[in-house]
């Protein structure tokens, strides 16, 4: 699916009010002869001042992002002790309602960092807010850290790259709309999506774990690094699985059906990792 029309179903989702998933926010009103009528307005984002903050990385700490609505991404190349995070607040409203807009950011957007025993970045609404109130999140990682981590983006796109480190487990979820697109990850896998996936494993774990496109816009895409010691178990709904276009030595396919195969590489025992999609899944051999 092409990103300009994931972009497009973002927006959809974002929408405020009784006209949830239009992309517009509705009114009522009154015409020139004083009868009730709808007013709709296309949505327009207002942004509000960005906010950044510093944390003190200790090695090993995990680190734990949430989102509820806006785009994250995570790279590396931060100071050995030190994660960095800029949000930028927005809200999505009707173009004549930017005083509500920024009334939205002001008392009903909650920006939270902690750095107590492990690192807490988080974008929250207070309980009766605007469903189209958010953050986007830029987050710089230390190079070599060891933490795992946890995303959980809530809704919009997921750009990380976690290669930087070895994650102690890399954990993401994303139950709205918007693609994840993560590299360097390592440990346990325990991804799930409702767009597109494409995972790059830096370093693949000897325990089971799942990577999965939920939903029925989803193609999901699956590097293994060289010499890995593993097995993927991978299905599909409404596509093919398709392995490594050049199947290296150490790999096996077994296939029950073009949309159910099972990869297994490497010399030894390793982790099981399932793998499935709405619509296609690849995988790939570094």
């Amino acid at each position: 699916m092409n990103k300009f029309l994931r972009l497009a179903s973002v927006t959809a989702v974002l929408a405020y009010g009784m006209v949830l998933g239009t992309g517009c926010e509705c009114y009522q009103s009154t015409d020139a002869e004083g009868n009730p009528e709808t007013v709709c307005e296309s949505l327009v984002r207002f942004e509000g001042a960005t906010q950044s903050a510093q944390l003190a990385y200790n090695q090993g700490d995990e680190i734990v992002v949430k989102g509820i609505n806006g785009n994250i991404d995570v790279h590396r190349g931060g100071a050995a002790d030190q994660v960095t995070v800029t949000f930028q607040p927005f809200s999505m409203r009707g173009h004549s309602f930017e005083d509500d807009a920024v009334k939205d950011m002001d008392e009903d957007l909650v920006l939270q960092t902690d750095d107590q025993g492990r690192i807490l970045i988080q974008v929250s609404r207070a309980g009766d807010s605007s469903n189209g109130l958010g953050a986007d999140m830029d987050i710089t990682l230390p190079d070599g850290y060891t933490g795992g981590v946890n995303i959980d983006v809530g809704n919009g796109f997921l750009t990380a790259d976690l290669s930087g480190g070895t994650p102690a487990f890399t954990t993401v979820h994303n139950d709205g709309a918007g693609d994840l697109d993560i590299t360097g990850a390592a440990g346990k896998l325990d991804i799930l999506g409702d767009f597109d996936v494409s995972v790059g494993v830096a370093a693949w774990s000897d325990q089971a774990g799942q990577i999965r496109s939920n939903g029925n816009l989803g193609d999901l895409t699956v590097s293994v690094p060289a010499g890995a010691n593993g097995s993927i178990q991978a299905t599909c709904q409404d596509g093919e699985v398709t392995g490594p276009s050049s199947m290296p030595s150490d790999w096996t396919e077994n296939e029950a059906a073009p949309n159910s195969k099972t990869y297994t590489f490497g010399v030894e025992a390793g982790g099981n990792v399932v793998v499935d999609a709405a619509k296609s899944v690849a995988i790939h051999a570094g």
